[in-house]
C-alpha cells in the first residue's frame, strides 16, 4: 500500500509493521466523481478490513460536509 497511497520515504507518512493508524485520502474529479470516490472508498475500506484486519472509518468531504473529526 505504501507505494500507491503514501510516501514511504517520508517519516510522517511511512507505514511500517508498528503503524497503529493511517489517514488515506481518495480524490475524484469530473463526471460522477462523487459516485466514483464512494465506490473506491468502499473498495479500499473492504480490502483494509479483510487483508489487514483494520478498523476502518470513512467519510465523504464535500462543500456541504467540509470537515471530519477523527476518532481515537
Amino acid at each position: 500500500m505504501c507505494r500507491r497511497w503514501n510516501w514511504r520515504n517520508g517519516h510522517k507518512t511511512r507505514i511500517t509493521e508498528t503503524t497503529q493508524a493511517i489517514v488515506m485520502n481518495i480524490d475524484a474529479f469530473g463526471e460522477n466523481s462523487e459516485d466514483r470516490a464512494i465506490t473506491t472508498q468502499n473498495s479500499v475500506a473492504e480490502m483494509l478490513a479483510k487483508f489487514c484486519q483494520a478498523h476502518v472509518q470513512t467519510t465523504l468531504l464535500s462543500p456541504e460536509n467540509p470537515s471530519y473529526q477523527l476518532e481515537n
